[in-house]
């Protein structure tokens, strides 16, 4: 059997950090004929970058990301090889787990920002490839997902949800608006993340730019 990668991923509640981890586990015969192992390939035989020898026995990992933003803009962020991300080797599967930053995905030398900013919103494309290290043209095992990132503009529905107690208090005062738009927006904030297991990445975008409009603008509605 072959090696088949396989990822999940973690936004951080700060929106600053997206995690993400190999789930594809170790090789046991007969449970996990797919995993990582001697007889498909060993995640010990990842080396850094600049090794570029002893090909068809050593590898490289690396992810290429995609991002399109809720402005339907498509920034193609450079390579990233995991050895190198992770500081040295993996001993074992546990160890095949990154926390990247805004820091991390770079453009030609610009990056998306600073480690302490919030990542970009919008749908991550995602290919997660094993390739031999001499030239990088064998493919040993190879896994593309889109994702949808959306930590900045959950923060700002959450602060809404969070002020609808505060809202409430004040009985004197008319805060009704303030509730509803709240509530409207964690609807479809709702919404949105449970179309996100379907392909359609194009009506994503547009329900992130939506959300987005409502987060700032606040709806039309007259409540």
């Amino acid at each position: 059997m072959a090696l088949v990668l396989d990822l999940e991923y973690s936004q951080s509640n700060d929106a600053k950090t997206l995690t993400i981890t190999d789930v594809a586990e170790t090789y046991i015969d007969p449970d996990n004929l797919t995993g990582w192992g001697p007889l498909t390939n060993d995640e010990t035989d990842i080396v850094i970058s600049t090794d570029v020898i002893n090909a068809g026995t050593e590898y490289h990992l690396l992810l290429d990301t995609t991002v399109t933003d809720k402005n339907n803009v498509t920034t193609v962020y450079d390579q990233i090889n995991l050895y190198d991300q992770n500081g040295g080797g993996f001993a074992n599967t546990t160890e095949l787990t990154w926390d990247l930053t805004a820091a991390d995905f770079v453009e030609s030398g610009v990056a998306m920002g600073e480690a302490t900013d919030k990542l970009t919103d919008g749908i991550y494309e995602f290919t997660y490839q094993l390739v031999d290290n001499d030239s990088h043209v064998t493919v040993q095992a190879t896994f593309s997902e889109d994702v949808l990132v959306d930590g900045d503009v959950r923060i700002d529905i959450y602060n809404k949800l969070r002020q609808i107690p505060v809202d409430y208090d004040y009985e004197a005062v008319d805060t009704s608006r303030a509730v509803m738009e709240a509530l409207l927006g964690y609807s479809y904030l709702q919404a949105m993340e449970a179309s996100s297991a379907v392909a359609m990445t194009e009506e994503l975008i547009n329900m992130l730019y939506t959300l987005d409009k409502l987060v700032s603008d606040g709806s039309h509605y007259t409540w």
